[in-house]
């Protein structure tokens, strides 16, 4: 299951609900890292609390990076991170298994090249000339913007296509422990933490 992921500026409807109040604490009405944090963490729990409202039960949560979508200018990535981080935070926090959607010039523009959280990657389009023979050239370590593995490449002819990489899947992060606060600008501390999934097969 995958969802988008964006940075959320004063005027949006959900600023107010979604990161103005938080694991980060209470923030000021403008775009600052306390609101990314919030914002970030509140949007996964949204879309995980929608997922589990509808059955869903998926190995595998995705966070859908791209351009289209609003992001801080890009003097400003370390916010962008923050938001994407806290994304991934709330899903370490339940237990879940989580990656980015996205590509090296997407993933450069938004979150900056020095911010690689370590997860999964699922690249998001390679070559529409080349189609699916081009597919596995794109699960080299290259493309693994995060700093994580490359597990599927996406491919376009008249719709999209996934091409899974032939790799064997890492174990889950496990879920902070209580009462520790986890290194950021501003603490983050989680008092009752999920177990960590049961770790699953990755299919070829």
């Amino acid at each position: 299951m995958y969802f988008n992921i964006n940075y959320a500026r004063p005027g949006y409807l959900t600023f107010a609900t979604h990161a103005l109040d938080g694991p980060a604490g209470r923030c000021a009405p403008t775009q600052n890292p306390c609101t990314a944090y919030n914002y970030g963490w509140n949007a996964a729990a949204d879309a995980v609390d929608r997922g589990d409202a509808a059955g869903a039960d998926p190995a595998m949560w995705w966070l859908d990076v791209e351009t289209v979508n609003y992001w801080a200018d890009p003097p400003d990535r370390a916010l962008n991170a923050r938001v994407i981080q806290a994304a991934l935070d709330l899903l370490r926090s339940r237990g879940l298994s989580s990656g980015i959607y996205s590509i090296n010039e997407m993933w450069s523009r938004i979150a900056g090249t020095q911010y690689r959280p370590g997860v999964p990657v699922w690249y998001a389009e390679t070559n529409p000339a080349s189609g699916y023979p081009s597919a596995p050239h794109y699960c080299d370590p290259a493309y693994g913007f995060t700093g994580g593995t490359v597990w599927l490449v996406q491919w376009t002819d008249t719709v999209d296509h996934d091409y899974a990489c032939r790799i064997s899947a890492p174990p889950p992060q496990p879920a902070p422990s209580p009462g520790i606060c986890l290194p950021r600008p501003l603490p983050l501390c989680v008092l009752t933490p999920a177990p960590p999934p049961s770790p699953r097969p990755h299919l070829p």
